[in-house]
């Protein structure tokens, strides 16, 4: 039995399954929203929610060190402009480049993992 058949001779069946992926759809992307809010990688979030992850521990651990990254590239980006340094002057200061290299690094093991998952199935 297809979709259309289930859903001509099961209406209300249908309804019942349709609400059910619907709501699993909902609380997958809401766990990892919540997250990313809390670790502050909300944009990399969108990235996870695209690929289809789900928040599992792996998910978990990417986003904490994305965030962990992040703050770290912000906080040494804040420092070299303290000093003086324009922020495009900051950006080439090596405590920048690294921060952000580790950062980078971060955010591709999660485009990684979302490419590996894709893979499998």
């Amino acid at each position: 039995m297809d979709i259309r058949a289930l859903k001509q001779q099961s209406p209300a069946l249908y309804a019942d399954l349709l609400l059910q992926g619907i709501n699993a759809e909902r609380q997958r992307v809401t766990a990892i929203l919540n997250a990313a809010r809390e670790y502050g990688a909300v944009e990399e979030a969108i990235i996870a929610v695209e690929g289809g992850l789900v928040l599992d521990n792996q998910t978990h651990d990417l986003l904490i060190a994305i965030g962990d990254a992040n703050d770290v590239f912000q906080s040494a980006l804040e420092r070299e402009e303290a000093n003086g340094y324009t922020n495009s002057q900051a950006l080439g200061r090596p405590r920048v480049e690294e921060a952000n290299r580790r950062y980078q690094k971060a955010v591709k093991r999660l485009e990684e993992t979302i490419a590996s998952r894709r893979s499998l199935t």
